[in-house]
């Protein structure tokens, strides 16, 4: 299983399976080659709003001071 780090990883691995997963998957090799596939045809704008929201967070965590900041997400 991928370890997913936080809102960009959240982002571009949602969207990678929609594509990934679009079909039944055969075989390792099939998925394999989707992955690699996927990953290649990114386009820059979903890398680019997975950055975006990862800063979002990163404001929200700081204008929360040392306390709770998930409810300013």
């Amino acid at each position: 299983m991928l370890h997913r780090k936080g809102p960009v990883c959240d982002k571009i691995w949602w969207v990678m399976q929609q594509c990934v997963y679009e079909t039944k998957i055969y075989d390792i090799y099939d998925l394999h080659k989707r992955l690699m596939q996927t990953w290649f045809d990114f386009e820059e704008n979903v890398i680019q709003a997975g950055i975006d929201q990862w800063h979002h967070h990163l404001r929200s965590c700081v204008r929360g001071g040392s306390g709770h900041f998930e409810h300013m997400l």
